[in-house]
This record gives C-alpha cells, structure tokens and sequence, in this order.
C-alpha cells in the first residue's frame, strides 16, 4: 500500500509541475504583450490626456449652416449697352452661382467678401439671380430674380403738331399745343421743359410763344439711355 501511495503521489507531483510550467510560461507572454504594446497604448492615452489639457486637440465640427444670400448692388432696370457688370458682397471665398437667362457661371469672392462678373446681355428682358456655396458645400437662398432689358435702340418722336414752319398771330395763337407721341415710359422735355407722358408715350403739351422765330428743340431719352432728338421753328407776331 505504502508503495502505491508513493507512486500516485510523484504522478500527482508532476502534473502539477507541469500545470506550473505552463502558467508560468503564458503569464511571461503577458506580460512581454504588456510591455511591448500596452507602453504604446499607454503613452496614446496620456498624449490624448495632455492635448486635452493644453487645448492642441483639434476637434472636427461639421459646417451645416447656409450662408447668406449675396447682395447684389446698383443692378439697373434697363441698359443700351449689351456687355453689363454685375457686383456685389456675400461671405468671403465662397463661391458665387450667378443665374442669366437659366445659364450658369461662378466666381469666388475675395477675403473681403466682393464678387463681380461681366456679362453678355441678350436683347430685351433678361433674367438674372444668385446663389452662394461656402467652403463646407452648404448652399444658399437664392436671390430675387431681377429683370435687365437691353435695348440699344433709339425712341421714335413724332411731333404731329403744329407743323414744323407754321406762323401764329395775334394774342388767341400765341399759346400753341405741341401734340406727339414717343416710347412709353420715356423722359421727354421740350428746350429743357418737362413733357409729361401719357401711358401709352401720347402728349399733349401748352407752349407760349415768344415774338419772331421760336425754335423748340425736343429731346427723348428712354429707360436704357438711348436719346433722339428734334427741332422745329415756329413764328410768332402780334
């Protein structure tokens, strides 16, 4: 009995010598994983830890504000000449979408936040609005739509009366009444005298004449700049 004792007891001895063995060799390899990468976690972690207290980390917020809408400046209602500049201010580098007639062109404003584009004008009414994109891709409003007519032609002036050489006498014919008829809407003055216009560009205007020859010089100058001129000589004597 004592022997077999004995045996069981080193057959005992050496499993647990082996189960020592491999505890030992698996808490080495911890351990040898801990010093290699846990140092590298370590030192990420304190680093993180000490950009926090310093304020050098950077932390990434993303941009969903639209800008403003662009402000575009002096845009007339009317134009005689067909090649227009088109200015104006909007949040500085972004970039501007300008609409012309449903056809699209860009530009980047300054750092002081202007923009300008120069523009081809087509004949009669042209549409024209704006965009803005800011350096996130954030889009926005859009501008009221303005309407430029170009129109390089000049206002027709038809004076049907009196006749261009006519003579008046006497106190009654003195005061005569110029009657023509221009392009509506038009700024028209006869020897620096405003004629007032009808609707539909008809006039009707009392003029007093003075003894001898009377010239009247008349001048139309429409919504676009464009101007026609013309004179007639009226006679006059007691």
């Amino acid at each position: 009995m004592a022997y077999r004792y004995s045996r069981l007891t080193s057959i005992e001895e050496k499993k647990n010598t082996r189960r020592a063995i491999i505890f030992i060799v698996i808490t080495l390899a911890v351990i040898a994983g801990l010093f290699f990468y846990g140092i590298s976690l370590s030192a990420n972690i304190a680093t993180f830890f000490s950009g926090l207290k310093s304020g050098n980390v950077t932390t990434q917020v993303k941009d969903t504000t639209p800008p403003g809408p662009a402000n575009i400046v002096n845009l007339p209602q009317a134009t005689n000449q067909q090649n227009l500049q088109i200015s104006g201010t909007c949040e500085p580098g972004a970039t501007v979408m300008l609409s012309l007639n449903d056809n699209i062109t860009s530009t980047t404003a300054d750092n002081n936040g202007n923009f300008v584009f120069t523009v081809s004008l087509n004949k009669g009414d042209n549409k024209i609005f704006a965009t803005v994109k800011d350096q996130a891709g954030n889009v926005s409003q859009p501008t009221d739509t303005y309407t430029v007519t170009f129109d390089n032609e000049v206002p027709k002036l038809d004076i049907s009366s009196p006749q261009d050489g006519a003579s008046f006498y006497g106190t009654k014919q003195q005061t005569v009444t110029l009657i023509g008829t221009t392009k509506p809407g038009s700024n028209a003055t006869v020897n620096d005298r405003l004629i007032r216009l009808n609707d539909d560009g008809t006039f009707s205007y009392q003029y007093t004449l003075s003894t001898g020859d009377n010239v009247l010089n008349f001048s139309v100058t429409d919504q676009a700049g464009n101007q026609t001129t013309k004179s007639i000589t009226l006679h006059y004597s007691d």
